[in-house]
Formats: structure tokens, sequence, C-alpha cells
């Protein structure tokens, strides 16, 4: 006789281990099997509202799209699985390419540099390189082919090495050094939560326009007043260029009202003690120093590439490339050699008897 609601969800908590009955709750006429999941006591059929919890496990049914039923209680949490099983016609994963085409190209998404890579005979681009390395090379038997083709092999592996030191060269060239090694090399003055600000390189235009608007939204009025700098400053940071005189004075009064600011107190100390004013200073440091920055940040990517280029990895990879294709044409010509010899050898033999 079919249970009801109230005796599928005690049976399913026993099942589940874990007590929780309102995981195995069943609808009013459905069995203690919960429609024959074997081994788990109770089934039922989950609502999309319940992709947020995090104590059932669920099966997918191919045969009813969207759907999906509840085997047993966990004890881990699997909430990402849970939304991409659960919610109809939510994410799931494509399953990569489908065309031949593509699944070649993903079959190479491992590859690194490509120095011991095997003869890639499918590919269009290897097959024309050994067309013409054959015409260049001109083998005369078997064994002369089979050379020219560790010869193709090897000339692929070194343009492929070459193509990957010029993509990673680039690639640490664009992303560049580490910024707090930036700030030391520099002598950044600020915390490190203002090191992204030298990150690739220092647009000035940014800067100023920054400046500006934070001298007008927190330093103008500080500024003014004893000071007198609030109008200079809107000057000094506005949009119109100023002599480098008039700049040059207004950052040494600006220097000298910083220096007595935290002895006199006052607006300003309290404006440059606030985030706003630790923003403005470290971009006005940028502003006065951007050389210094990008000249250390070039040093420092430099470096790098040199590092990188000269890495044991990468000097391995070239002597064995290199030691293929020299032993490769040494052996050729070795092989082409003997056979005009032995060509020239055989005329004169039979120019003898004939006499």
């Amino acid at each position: 006789m079919a249970a009801t609601g109230n005796e599928g969800g005690q049976h399913g908590a026993g099942a589940g281990g874990e007590g929780r009955a309102s995981c195995g709750q069943g609808k009013p006429g459905e069995g203690a099997d919960g429609g024959g999941v074997e081994g788990a006591g109770w089934a039922r059929r989950l609502e999309p509202g319940d992709a947020r919890r995090a104590d059932v496990e669920v099966t997918d049914t191919s045969d009813e799209p969207g759907g999906a039923v509840v085997t047993r209680v966990m004890t881990d949490f699997k909430d990402a699985r849970l939304k991409r099983r659960l919610l109809p016609g939510a994410y799931r994963r494509g399953g990569g390419p489908k065309s031949p085409a593509g699944r070649a190209v993903a079959s190479r998404n491992a590859l690194a540099h490509g120095a011991y890579s095997e003869v890639p005979h499918d590919l269009p681009e290897y097959r024309e390189r050994l067309r013409e390395v054959r015409l260049s090379l001109n083998p005369s038997d078997a064994v002369e082919d089979s050379i020219v083709q560790e010869v193709s092999h090897a000339t692929w592996r070194r343009d492929l090495l070459a193509r990957h030191e010029k993509r990673e060269a680039a690639l640490i060239e664009h992303l560049g050094p580490s910024l707090g090694e930036v700030a030391r090399r520099s002598g950044f003055p600020h915390g490190e939560r203002h090191h992204w600000l030298l990150g690739l390189g220092v647009d000035l235009a940014r800067v100023r326009r920054e400046l500006r608007q934070l001298w007008r939204a927190h330093l103008y009025t500080p500024a003014s007043g004893g000071l007198g700098l609030g109008r200079e400053g809107v000057a000094v940071f506005g949009e119109r260029p100023i002599s480098p005189m008039r700049e040059e004075d207004f950052l040494r009064r600006w220097d000298e009202a910083v220096a007595l600011a935290p002895y006199s107190g006052g607006p300003l100390h309290a404006a440059l003690q606030s985030d706003a004013g630790e923003a403005f200073q470290a971009r006005l440091w940028l502003y006065r120093n951007y050389r210094t920055v990008n000249a250390a940040r070039d040093l420092l990517t430099s470096r790098l590439v040199t590092e990188f280029l000269g890495s044991e990895t990468l000097g391995r990879a070239r002597a064995l490339i290199d030691r293929s294709v020299r032993g490769g044409m040494e052996a050729l010509e070795r092989s082409q050699g003997s056979g005009r010899t032995s060509s020239r050898g055989g005329r004169g033999t039979g120019g003898g008897r004939r006499g």
C-alpha cells in the first residue's frame, strides 16, 4: 500500500543517514521507494528553487529535459554542480569543438614551445614545409628521403620554438614586472594599495585629470585661506598648460605646506590624512616622477625578457634542435658524397675492363 507523504519523509530521513526529513518528503500517493530509486528509499521531483539547496544530490534524467530526481542526502556542498544540473535552461558545458578541424586545433592546446613535438603529418603547413625541403635537398633514394624528413621536422620545431619565444616575450612586455618591484625600484613612497598606478606606464593626461578632480573636490578649500594655493592649484592641474616656472613654484610651496601640516593641524592636515588626500599625494608623486617610473619598469621588463630567453629550458631545446639539423645535414652530405664517389668509381672500372 502506498505510504503517505509524512511516512515517505520519515523513510527518506532514515535512508539518508542525516536525519533530514525535509529532504525526504514525498508527495501524497507516492510510495516509500519514491519512484523506484534503488538504495535511496525515497525520491521527489526537484523544483527550480531547490538549486540553492546544498543538502541534496541529484541525477539527470535524459528523458525529461530540465528535470532532475533527488537520490540521497549529501554532506558536502556542491552548489555549482546543482545549478548546472537543476535549473531549466541553465548553462551547460559545451563539450569542446565538434568539427575535425576544431578538434585538431584543440588537441594542441597543451603545446608549450613545440621543441619536442612529434611529426604533425596531419597539418597542411607541415606537408608544405616537407615538400619545400625535399625540393631544396633533392634526395635520391629512400635513405636520403628519411634524412630529409628528419631535417624538415627539426626546422619545423625550430620555427615553433621561435614563435613561442616571440609570443612569450611580447606577453612579458605587455604584463610587465610586478608592481612591487617597480615601486621599490622607482622609490614609490606610498602604500601597496596605490601600486596599481604604476602599471602599464604612466598616462600623464589621465593623472592630471584625476589630480584636478581631487584638488577641486577635497583640497581646494583646505589649501585656500592662509596658504593661498587653492586657485593656483586649479591653474596648475587645469586643462590649459602653464609655464614651468609657475608650476615649479607651486610645487615648492605645496611641499612646504605638506611638511608643516602635521605640526599646525587644521583642515589641510585632516584633508591629507583622508583617503582622497592620500590618493592625491600618490598621483602627485607619480606626476612629478613619471620618467623614473617608466625607466624602472622598462629596465625590469628587459631583465625578465632576457631571463626568459636565456632560460635553461629554452637553451636545451635550442641545442637539441641544432644538433638534429646539423646531424641530418651532415648525414645527407655523406650519403650524397658516397653516392657520387661510387658512381664515378663504377664508370672508371668499366672503362678499364674494356681496355
